[in-house]
């Protein structure tokens, strides 16, 4: 444009025709003519301004989008009542999804004391730790040796520390009997047979525990004494076992007062504790007051 209106200039200031009229008309018409290019050269320039103004805003915009989302909690990717449904349904032929040498591979009836560890790995062939992660938004551990597809009990210096957020998630959604009369019916068999004698037992236990708050202390020490000494910890039972004397018989397995000490130490007590007695509530409600009172019994 620039070069157009030079030349066009050049034309006008040279020009040399014999009519002078016709010189007159010439040079105005040019001007006429360079005025317009000028303006639409800056109107160009503008609307170009304009364009580069509103693709940097969309920019921004979806820069702001991705940091608000990345800084988001996340959310379960779906509704997670049909799973647990389908869980329930397939508890009697659940099977030990860790490779970690435990020593059930398969469920029993009517079976008692199964440890918080060989619970959770049954849990696990019903529905893995990354289906889970997925379904709650959140880590199922907030720390210790275990990943997703990788349970890890062999460690001598941590242990699994359930974060509470996906525990409480858990009791919120793990029972979905509490409010479908119909399932709870379809599972009523599978909860006695399966799952009462040992819900019982985890319950007594920590309702003893708790009626003896120094005893239950003594054992958090321990534990962390013996996880931050030089041998670490290799076996959590072997270390409570001397110390159990004095509670019920029906609340004196090593492996599920293990069990509770490690959740009193990550701070998950009380949501597994509510998660148990809402089971007994919503299949053995009578049951719930011949629990507490196993807690109350002398040693046998």
């Amino acid at each position: 444009m620039k070069s157009l209106a030079l030349l066009l200039a050049f034309l006008v200031t040279g020009f040399t025709g014999a009519d002078p009229a016709s010189a007159f008309d010439f040079k105005k018409e040019a001007k006429k003519f360079i005025e317009k290019e000028k303006k639409k050269y800056e109107e160009q320039q503008k609307k170009e301004e304009e364009k580069k103004k509103e693709e940097q805003k969309k920019k921004d915009e979806e820069k702001n989008k991705a940091a608000a989302a990345a800084a988001a909690p996340a959310q379960p990717a779906s509704n997670p009542l049909e799973k647990f449904k389908t869980a329930w349904t397939k508890i009697p032929s659940s099977t030990n999804a860790c490779s970690s040498g435990l020593y059930m591979n398969k469920l029993v009836p009517k079976f008692w004391e199964m440890s918080g560890r060989i619970t959770s790995c049954f849990a696990l062939s019903l529905i893995d730790m990354q289906t889970l992660e997925k379904l709650a938004g959140v880590p199922v551990f907030s720390s210790g040796p275990h990943k997703p597809g990788a349970i890890n009990f062999n460690s001598t210096k941590s242990f699994g520390n359930y974060n509470k957020k996906f525990v409480d998630w858990l009791v919120q959604n793990a029972i979905p009997a509490e409010k479908d009369v119909g399932l709870k019916a379809a599972t009523y068999e599978i909860y006695t047979d399966y799952l009462q004698n040992n819900v019982e037992w985890f319950l007594a236990t920590i309702y003893a525990l708790e009626v003896q708050p120094e005893k239950f202390a003594r054992f958090q020490k321990a534990y962390r004494d013996a996880l931050a000494s030089p041998s670490g910890l290799a076996s959590p039972e072997n270390l409570l076992y001397g110390l159990i004397k004095g509670l019920p018989s029906d609340a004196s397995s090593p492996g599920v007062i293990a069990f509770w000490t490690r959740r009193s130490i990550d701070g998950t007590a009380d949501s597994f504790k509510q998660g148990l007695e809402k089971l007994v509530v919503t299949y053995t409600p009578e049951r719930l007051a011949a629990v507490k009172a196993k807690s109350l019994e002398r040693p046998r």
